[in-house]
């Protein structure tokens, strides 16, 4: 399953997911780093998800070989994500 993003300057209309998975993403900008997330609620992920248009193809992974044959479903209208989340990344 693939999602786009879309920039927004408000944090109230960003996705929940995304802000819960991106909030701590400072504590590992080394390599090798963890932390620990909360519980993580997909239920607005997947309403989304059932409620729009979905497109799907066939493909491969992004990384070489590139032959895995893996089908992907992407939705036709993006997450959304605000502006100060995605420049903690």
């Amino acid at each position: 399953v693939g999602y786009l993003i879309q920039l927004t300057s408000t944090k109230d209309h960003s996705t929940p997911l995304l802000n819960t998975i991106f909030e701590d993403v400072d504590e590992i900008s080394e390599p090798g780093s963890s932390t620990e997330l909360g519980l993580l609620d997909f239920s607005s992920v997947t309403r989304h998800f059932t409620n729009n248009d979905i497109y799907t193809y066939s493909g491969s992974l992004t990384t070489p070989p590139c032959t895995e044959g893996v089908a992907w479903y992407v939705s036709g209208l993006p997450l959304v994500l605000d502006v100060d989340t995605y420049n903690q990344v």
